[in-house]
């Protein structure tokens, strides 16, 4: 698996911001573990979007490989890591990150769950081709960020899809994470 690490890669494609990097993500603080139990953020909704659209500070994505390594091996519990979690979160309107899309195009939100990845407790892969000409800068920051994944992550892993355990191939529009 070979991928261009740089932290300034383009995001080819996407009509959003040029580089995710260059908006102040890696200098914020780093990852950290809430001690929380999946029922008590359900209860709770401790992840969620605010009314600006920015997701809440209990739910900082990892920023840098580092961090999403620790995410992985973590048990935090506060960010999409199953199918079941991304299906939990599409049901709570201030988590979902595609709840304009609800009634307008539900068909966007299943060919994107569907394209969902998961191993080890965390995002493995997905296609997201169906939304580059859907979502704006914010919107897709977030959505990424509901599964633990910062702009930079996403940088870095970025125009590979997971193909099989541990084997990320050259794909755009799709994200392969280490956990692949």
């Amino acid at each position: 698996m070979k991928k261009n690490q740089s932290a300034t890669k383009i995001l080819v494609g996407l009509g959003l911001l040029a580089a995710i990097v260059a908006c102040g993500e890696v200098a914020e603080t780093n990852f950290r573990v809430p001690a929380t139990s999946v029922a008590e953020l359900a209860q709770q909704d401790r992840c969620y979007l605010d009314s600006d659209g920015q997701l809440n500070a209990d739910c900082l994505p990892a920023r840098t490989e580092a961090d999403w390594k620790v995410f992985v091996k973590s048990n935090d519990t506060s960010r999409v890591r199953s199918m079941k979690g991304w299906k939990g979160c599409l049901k709570r309107m201030r988590c979902n990150p595609l709840k304009r899309f609800k009634r307008s195009n539900p068909e966007l939100i299943t060919q994107f769950t569907q394209s969902l990845v998961f191993r080890k407790k965390a995002l493995a892969g997905a296609d997201y081709s169906m939304l580059v000409n859907e979502l704006s800068y914010r919107e897709f920051k977030n959505l990424w960020a509901v599964f633990g994944i910062s702009g930079p992550v996403f940088v870095d892993h970025q125009g590979y899809a997971c193909v099989g355990q541990g084997d990320c191939e050259r794909d755009s529009d799709h994200i392969c994470t280490s956990n692949c």
